[in-house]
């Protein structure tokens, strides 16, 4: 769970029993940017109305729009067969106050998305939980031309600032053996100068995940 994170508040209204059910979503994280192997998404209830379940509650995202039946209609992901077994939602609380979680588990590059949590209701309003980056490390050098004697630099990127990692450790490696070097210092790893013996395979790691495409210094 991201700490400090931010809210996004709904109140859902169920066209004729307005008197009578009124439903206050607050969805934690605004985005999350993960290299890990799994997250959880949450929203806290406030159900006014006791024949309120959790089962009236599911989430969705937009990117699955080209698989509903009906596009105006959001589907639960749950019963998505892309999803099987990555998936587990549900509900604790009780005296109308309720979380509401969505744990996605063995992360994969696509199911980056915005995620939503969403009551069956005519109107279908919904609570935006926010963007879900799932990201993956990849190792730069500059200058892109190597030559031997000048200064190279190696850098361990992400595509976006992990949110789950505030203070990362990272880990490099050549030709898969792990280096201890001076010259590394957090996401960089300086060769100054570069000679023949630096040549190999250069990969890099934040605790105990790891880049799959190493990069070729020659």
């Amino acid at each position: 769970m991201l700490a400090g994170s931010m809210f996004v508040g709904l109140l859902l209204f169920i066209p004729g029993l307005l008197a009578a059910v009124v439903v206050v979503l607050f969805c934690r994280k605004e985005s999350v940017c993960t290299l890990g192997s799994s997250v959880e998404l949450s929203c806290d209830l406030e159900i006014q109305e006791t024949g309120s379940k959790f089962k009236e509650f599911y989430w969705f995202n937009n990117d699955n729009r080209k698989k509903w039946k009906d596009t105006t209609i959001p589907e639960d992901l749950i019963k998505d067969p892309e999803y099987g077994g990555h998936l587990r939602s549900g509900g604790v609380g009780g005296s109308g106050q309720y979380s509401h979680t969505l744990k996605i588990s063995d992360l994969r590059l696509r199911d980056s998305a915005e995620y939503k949590l969403t009551q069956r209701t005519q109107d279908g309003r919904t609570a935006n939980m926010g963007q879900l980056f799932v990201t993956g490390l990849k190792v730069r050098k500059n200058p892109d031309t190597v030559k031997e004697g000048q200064k190279v630099t190696l850098t361990c990127s992400t595509k976006c600032t992990l949110s789950d990692n505030l203070n990362p450790t990272y880990i490099w490696y050549k030709n898969g053996q792990q280096l201890i070097n001076p010259k590394t210092l957090n996401t960089s790893l300086h060769l100054d100068p570069f000679n023949i013996t630096d040549a190999g395979s250069y990969s890099c790691a934040v605790n105990d995940l790891y880049n799959l495409d190493p990069l070729f210094l020659k």
